[in-house]
């Protein structure tokens, strides 16, 4: 899939693609581009690519900022099984911004499961931003970043709003840990589904509200 996005998009949601192709979820190339993309409140989850150069869930080419967003259970394959960047690969020297976003859970298949998250080509800017769970990464990362962890998240499934999303489970490391930098009302969902809860943001597309649970809405 390959895609030309306009300056102004903002939210998107993958899901389950299988592309006998390099790149399985979608594509983002601005050559010479000098305005970011602004990806946000969007899943990227469960996209295959079958003869993946490059990654699997997410490939940009193009300066991003990636916001309160999750990138998991990609699955990249390649003839040298090399890990790439199954969740999401920053092609060539381009500004990569990510704020409170889940990129974890990502898989190089053939390879017995490893793990493959955000990689690169180089060279690549060093990525920039804060409170991410990043669980496997060869790019450089913010230091405050949730590494060498899984992200515990839900199956995808319905949790309410228009798409399907994974929610973060009760010991999920991603609760009350993210950011809400750019002010947001709603979680992906939509309305009725606050960005923070307990004073708080979690990481990710979607914000758990123990509440709703304890009333048996699980």
């Amino acid at each position: 899939m390959v895609l030309l996005v306009p300056s102004n998009y903002r939210a998107v949601a993958f899901l389950e693609l299988v592309i006998p192709a390099a790149v399985g979820g979608a594509y983002l190339y601005g050559r010479f581009a000098t305005k970011k993309l602004r990806i946000s409140n969007s899943t990227i989850s469960g996209n295959t690519a079958t003869n993946s150069e490059y990654g699997s869930g997410l490939l940009v080419g193009y300066p991003l900022v990636l916001s309160s967003s999750t990138i998991t259970r990609n699955i990249e394959t390649n003839p040298g099984h090399d890990v790439r960047g199954a969740g999401l690969f920053v092609y060539g020297y381009v500004a990569i911004e990510i704020e409170s976003s889940i990129i974890g859970g990502n898989l190089l298949s053939g390879s017995f499961g490893t793990p493959s998250d955000l990689g690169g080509k180089i060279p690549t800017s060093p990525v920039t931003g804060a409170d991410n769970l990043i669980s496997q990464s060869s790019l450089g990362v913010p230091s405050d970043t949730i590494s060498g962890q899984q992200p515990g998240l839900a199956s995808l499934g319905n949790n309410g709003g228009p798409t399907a999303t994974h929610m973060p489970l009760a010991d999920s490391p991603a609760i009350d840990a993210g950011n809400n930098v750019f002010n947001a009302d709603n979680d992906q969902r939509g309305a009725g589904h606050p960005r923070e809860i307990n004073g708080r943001a979690d990481i990710g597309a979607v914000e758990r509200n123990d509440e709703i649970f304890a009333d048996g809405f699980d």
